[in-house]
């Protein structure tokens, strides 16, 4: 099965391609395209919504349409908003084929939802299974067929929590959402490559993906038992909260009038999308959200992945069989006597040269336009300090070297060691080059030390809260007056903040405090993003 989505315009590419393989044997091809959805993730949308469900529900090769939830997870959706968005999308599938006569049982045949999972298994098993309580609801209200689960569950891995540094690390996020669809309930499971952020889609990494399916279902048996989480106090609960909280987010969305009212601007899903948005980006750069190889434990060694990306497809042949048509037919007649308004005779004027804007053009001809939503943005946790890594790098080529930090080590080894490990690694999430000093009882010893690793613009003081004063303070003073730039203390303050902030402390760094908004500051004043 070949799936295509471009969006509102993929009824159109599907007709290009059935007229390029003409009569040749091939896949089936569908469409991976939301009606709903694809409306918010492009400003103006060609086709009007009436248009565009017909085409992808009514097209004889394009058989399937694709309910895009996942849109809404990559936009930095909830569980909760996530499962409430999901039941509204399939309540506005069975309102559209109510009102065109179909058979709902029929259509649900021919509809497919795509899911996203990520980052936390248990939360993941919890979440698809509140997703098949709402459904349930929805049919038993509806007086639909119960053989009818979720039409054709789809989870993918989500992109949201996939990072483009330390890419192996991508590999336990694919075990455990794998884990977690497949015990949720999950029909098919898609997996993304390790390497799919960075666009390599390497030999390697699609072997990696097949081979993660194959292991869990063929040697780990997740498929033998029809509900395994079934029982469990802890994963019970979260499915009944989060089903509790989706269904009545659900009942808000139809209030307001449907999943497009909600994701306007001021709707109710839209805006409290933004609010999730903003409450994960905080965590993520507080790193209380914690990111393996990201913002904790980064790889300040990292090298590229190994393998070659898969030859691409040669497009010589689409290319030659679309100059073909055209020399045929020339696209300025390609739409004389054709209806376009059915997928049969979008397939005709394709064989007969049209273009792909002809033919969108031609379909929406004489129709109201779709009014226009405000388009969902996919997001990454990993994006800002990937860019703060990004940037260092940059820097480095521009002047021969990153940018710099020192860490002052107060008293012996037991003493500083847990907080130089923590701030190298603090640092190190921005790609700053950190040189650890061998440890000091008296200001002049660190000064000193710091003077021979180059005087590094950053110095962070690391040693226990007991060093602090007079220690901490007398050393800050020194390295202000030895000409240190910015003077940073590991751990909080507490009652000797002022004291610190008079000897020459600038900024506090702990676990839970600020961690983006600071890197971000000490680059700047080091010229990184000049």
């Amino acid at each position: 099965t070949l799936a295509l989505d471009a969006g509102a315009a993929t009824p159109a590419v599907i007709a290009l391609a059935l007229a390029a393989r003409g009569a040749a044997a091939g896949p089936r091809i569908e469409s991976d395209a939301d009606p709903w959805t694809s409306l918010a993730t492009t400003e103006r949308p060609p086709l009007p919504l009436a248009l565009l469900l017909d085409d992808t529900l009514a097209s004889g090769a394009a058989t399937r349409a694709t309910l895009r939830a996942d849109h809404l997870h990559e936009a930095g959706a909830t569980p909760a908003q996530c499962v409430a968005a999901t039941l509204a999308l399939l309540a506005a599938c069975l309102r559209a084929g109510e009102e065109r006569g179909a058979d709902l049982d029929t259509l649900l045949d021919h509809v497919a939802v795509r899911f996203a999972v990520g980052r936390d298994v248990f939360l993941g098993v919890a979440t698809l299974r509140a997703l098949h309580l709402g459904w349930r609801r929805i049919t038993g209200a509806s007086g639909l067929h119960t053989r009818h689960r979720i039409p054709d569950l789809r989870a993918v891995t989500a992109r949201r929590s996939r990072t483009t540094r330390d890419a192996w690390v991508n590999l336990l996020r694919n075990t455990g959402d794998l884990f977690a669809a497949a015990i949720g309930g999950a029909r098919a499971i898609d997996v993304l490559p390790m390497d799919a952020t960075v666009a390599q889609d390497s030999d390697l990494a699609l072997r990696m993906a097949i081979n993660a399916q194959r292991i869990l279902a063929e040697e780990s048996h997740l498929g033998h038992v029809a509900d395994p989480a079934a029982g469990s106090w802890a994963i019970e609960t979260m499915t009944r909260q989060l089903a509790e909280a989706a269904w009545s987010l659900f009942q808000d969305i139809e209030r307001e009038g449907g999943i497009l009212a909600a994701l306007d601007t001021d709707g109710v899903l839209r805006t409290g999308l933004d609010d999730a948005l903003a409450a994960r980006s905080t965590r993520v750069e507080n790193a209380r959200h914690v990111i393996t190889g990201v913002n904790a434990f980064p790889d300040s060694a990292e090298r590229p992945l190994p393998g070659t990306p898969p030859e691409a497809p040669s497009p010589g042949d689409i290319r030659d069989a679309c100059r073909a048509l055209r020399d045929a037919h020339p696209p300025a007649r390609a739409l004389d006597g054709v209806d376009v308004s059915t997928p049969d005779g979008m397939v005709l004027a394709a064989s007969r040269g049209a273009t792909l804007e002809a033919l969108v053009s031609a379909r929406a001809a004489g129709q109201t336009p779709a009014p226009p939503v405000s388009p969902l943005h996919p997001v990454r946790d990993a994006a800002p300090f990937e860019r703060l890594r990004d940037a260092a790098e940059a820097f480095a080529e521009r002047t021969g070297g990153p940018p710099r930090a020192f860490l002052a080590a107060l008293g012996p080894l037991a003493s500083h060691r847990p907080r130089t490990l923590f701030s190298a690694s603090f640092l190190a999430s921005a790609g700053f080059d950190v040189e650890t000093g061998a440890g000091g009882d008296d200001s002049g010893t660190l000064v000193a030390q710091w003077t021979s690793a180059g005087s590094p613009p950053l110095v962070v003081l690391c040693g226990a809260d007991e060093s602090w004063d007079p220690l901490g303070i007398e050393a800050a003073r020194a390295l202000r007056e030895a000409g240190a730039q910015d003077i940073v203390l590991a751990g909080r303050p507490g009652a000797l903040e002022p004291a610190l902030r008079e000897g020459g402390v600038r900024d506090f760094i702990h676990l839970g405090g600020p961690m983006a908004p600071l890197l971000q500051t000490w680059m700047h004043r080091q010229g990184v993003f000049a």
